[in-house]
């Protein structure tokens, strides 16, 4: 199969979508595809350490990767932490964003050490460049900004960058899916215009979300340079032919060190000018900074601040909502839909669920796989949001769950077996979460507990053959499409969607246009 590699960014502490939940499908992955797990680059990654990649820029040719040295599974680059005992050439992602190797032995301190590490170019920006360009066709979006933009003080999957992407259509858990996070703790307007063309136009992006302002709010900034700044990145963008949308200003939270009246009349003159300017030059603006406003102050709302100046979890989702919003507006990311009807090509016998009980004919409760806790309601329900178009949706509906409940709705055996090793299948369906109440809190303060998830498993064993989509978490509409690889031969296989709600959750779980298909079988391309 020719490489087309998955990037993955590491990010800020708190901020690293690579978690325990994560590795069974990475490892399912590995065997289809080489996985490359990076961290973000530095500010000064691409000036600083141009010599130090020569050599594995020259490994490179014609955007294809030849170095021999790349992944056949996945990497994993762990943050670097304090106090822990550090190998001879372990690598971690820097607090800056670098990834770097351990030049010796060593017990880190309580603050990073640069004189340590040194810069570890196989897992360089370059290589990242190369990598986002071999993705499978499709909405690839770059946000521009500070460290909102780049994750600070949000939880794990819940920077805005993640709730934007999972809000405007991306897959969970492979939401870098080619996207770029190009966000720089500390930056200005002007520092990211300077670094526009290496951090953001040589990952060729599709689409380009720029969230900037903050600081030069704190930097005393005019608005005639801050203006010039803006128009100069669009400009950027416009000249790459891709859409742009733009981020409001967030406020401060009261109280905040050296915030001053002088600075909030400085944001609102920003905002005021950004809500006049943008119309007229094209550019779709997403309202962020009324997201997390308290409207009786003007200031962020207490709730949704961290620090002061960067928003809580909660602050960042809705930053992520409201990016989402003007997202769509520029581009639909759902994919054109493969699932319309039963064929001969779809494993999935009814893959629209029809049926006129409470579950869709040929699928079933299959409580052996997982049955616990409060019994959902189950319903066919027709499509009132214009989603599907055609079938209807299969419901779980749970309301003030009495207990931690878990269930699984799963198809009949797949035709066509036995699966030999290397057969790549093509997983896809539509998943809807009507959030009553309590979902998402659950899913952010509980640690990921309120969640759904689609696999493939083996019939017999019950044990996961390749995972779909885990961990979807977003309430509204998310549509996956992922290609998996069978790592080994497998006599029976079938589908499941698996819901686990926390206690007191009232949610509504709906599933539609569901498709497996044997690409292999059907002689169709994986990276057509």
């Amino acid at each position: 199969m020719p490489f087309t590699p998955k990037v993955y960014q590491d990010g800020a502490a708190g901020n690293t979508p690579i978690l325990a939940a994560d590795l069974n499908a990475l490892e399912n992955e590995a065997a289809a595809e080489d996985i490359l797990i990076l961290g973000s680059a530095a500010a000064n990654a691409f000036a600083v350490h141009t010599a130090a990649l020569a050599t594995h820029t020259a490994q490179i040719a014609a955007g294809d990767i030849t170095n021999p040295a790349s992944p056949a599974a996945a990497v994993i680059v762990p943050r670097w932490t304090p106090s822990t005992v550090y190998a001879a050439s372990a690598m971690v992602t820097s607090p800056n964003g670098d990834n770097v190797t351990a030049l010796a032995a060593h017990t880190s301190g309580s603050t990073f050490t640069p004189a340590n590490w040194a810069l570890s170019p196989v897992l360089s920006a370059t290589f990242a460049r190369s990598a986002a360009a071999r993705f499978a066709p499709g909405r690839r979006w770059a946000f521009l900004g500070d460290s909102i933009t780049y994750g600070s003080n949000a939880a794990a999957l819940y920077s805005y960058v993640d709730v934007a992407l999972r809000g405007a259509g991306a897959r969970a858990r492979d939401i870098a899916d080619g996207s770029i996070n190009a966000g720089v703790p500390g930056d200005t307007s002007n520092g990211a215009l300077g670094r526009f063309d290496a951090q953001v136009a040589a990952f060729a992006p599709q689409a380009v979300h720029i969230q900037l302002g903050t600081n030069d709010v704190s930097q005393d900034v005019t608005l005639a340079v801050y203006s010039a700044n803006m128009k100069a990145i669009v400009a950027k963008c416009k000249a790459l032919g891709i859409p742009v949308t733009i981020g409001t200003v967030p406020p401060q939270a009261a109280g905040t060190a050296g915030l001053t009246d002088a600075h909030r009349l400085l944001r609102d003159s920003y905002n005021l000018w950004l809500r006049l300017w943008a119309p007229g030059a094209g550019v779709i603006l997403a309202d962020t900074s009324t997201a997390v406003t308290d409207p009786a102050t003007g200031d962020m709302l207490a709730a949704y601040s961290s620090d002061g100046t960067h928003p809580t979890t909660e602050g960042h989702r809705l930053l992520g909502l409201a990016v989402a919003a003007a997202m769509k507006q520029v581009t639909d990311v759902q994919p054109a839909w493969f699932v319309s009807s039963p064929s001969k090509g779809c494993l999935v016998a009814n893959p629209i669920m029809a049926g006129a009980g409470t579950i869709p004919t040929g699928w079933s409760d299959a409580t052996w796989l997982g049955g616990s806790g409060t019994v959902p309601t189950f319903s066919l329900v027709a499509d009132t949001s214009g989603t599907l178009t055609a079938g209807q949706w299969s419901q779980f509906a749970w309301t003030a769950a009495a207990a931690a409940s878990q269930r699984v709705l799963s198809t009949g055996n797949f035709p066509g077996s036995p699966f030999a090793a290397g057969t790549v299948l093509l997983v896809c369906g539509r998943l809807q979460i009507d959030d009553v109440s309590g979902w998402l809190t659950a899913h952010v303060v509980g640690g990921g507990n309120a969640k759904v998830s689609v696999a493939i498993i083996d019939a017999d064993s019950a044990v996961n053959v390749a995972v779909a989509m885990v961990d979807v978490d977003a309430a509204g509409t998310i549509s996956f499409a992922k290609l998996v690889t069978v790592a080994a031969a497998h006599t029976n296989m079938a589908l499941t969607l698996r819901a686990n709600v926390p206690v007191g959750v009232s949610v509504n779980i709906r599933m539609g246009q569901v498709g497996v298909y044997n690409l292999t079988a059907l002689g169709v391309g994986a990276n057509n």
